[in-house]
This record gives C-alpha cells, structure tokens and sequence, in this order.
C-alpha cells in the first residue's frame, strides 16, 4: 500500500466502494489516503482506479483434524 498521510479527501457516495453506501463519514473530508496498492507485485488500484477483475485466489479451508 502507498499511503500518503498529507492527503485529503471528501468521503462521497461515489468514493464509498463498499456495497452499503451509508456512513457517517459521508460529506466529511478526512485526512490521509491510499495512493496505490498492490497484490503480488502487480498495482490493482491506482488514485480511484481499480485493475480490471477480481485479482485474489480463493483459499478453501481444509477440513478439521483432531490429534490424538
């Protein structure tokens, strides 16, 4: 992740990029804000952009082992 903590943003409904757009942050500015992130090398956002598709692995749990 590439945090810059000078940054500012207004928390919007089009900034939210969770499924439920209500907060209480909403119309706030806040301070700090991920610039960048990336996964296994690869950026999958950039300042408001997101790579195109899903880009994580799905990791199935095993089933549970009792030692006896």
């Amino acid at each position: 992740v590439v945090f810059n903590p000078d940054a500012t943003m207004r928390v919007t409904p089009e900034t939210n990029e969770h499924r439920h757009k209500l907060t209480p942050y909403d119309g706030r500015e806040l301070r700090g804000a991920v610039e960048a992130t990336y996964l296994r090398g690869e950026k999958i956002y950039d300042r408001g952009n997101f790579s195109d598709g899903p880009m994580g692995k799905l990791l199935k749990r095993g089933g549970i082992t009792l030692d006896e």
